[in-house]
């Protein structure tokens, strides 16, 4: 300490020269970086057509529920040969029941076409989209 000069008292707090960090404490860090619209676009093209391409796709033509009921979901599902597989629903808009019907269920995931993103299509095993939900998300990717 001689060296630091003895009223040097916040530099020698701790053990010296070894703790240093505590005095001055955490340093946050951002390692986020930015990715611009059009890069996650072209993201989710390539995603969807990677689902195309490994026939991963079923488009059906309305899905819906009077009543939210997770029965009747997976008997559906079941019905299909889905209930294996993680799949992910693309409805058009949010269709309330259904989502409230597949919400507590593990591998099923229920989101309107513009909620897709390129992580939760690519996450999925197999992807169920509504026809309309399927003409707004051509748009929204064109």
């Amino acid at each position: 300490q001689a060296e630091d000069g003895i009223r040097d008292v916040e530099r020698s707090r701790g053990l010296g020269d070894v703790y240093k960090r505590q005095i001055f404490g955490p340093r946050t860090r951002e390692f986020n970086s930015k990715v611009n619209k059009n890069v996650k676009k072209l993201a989710r093209k390539s995603a969807l057509s990677q689902k195309y391409s490994n026939s991963e796709i079923s488009v059906i033509e309305k899905l819906e529920f009077k009543t939210p009921k997770t029965k009747t979901f997976v008997e559906i599902l079941k019905s299909v040969g889905l209930d294996t597989k993680k799949t992910l629903f693309v409805l058009e808009g949010g269709n309330k029941n259904v989502y409230l019907s597949a919400r507590n269920l593990d591998k099923y995931e229920v989101v309107s076409e513009s909620e897709a993103t390129t992580y939760n299509i690519l996450n999925a095993q197999h992807l169920v989209i509504e026809e309309n939900a399927l003409t707004k998300l051509e748009s929204i990717l064109s």
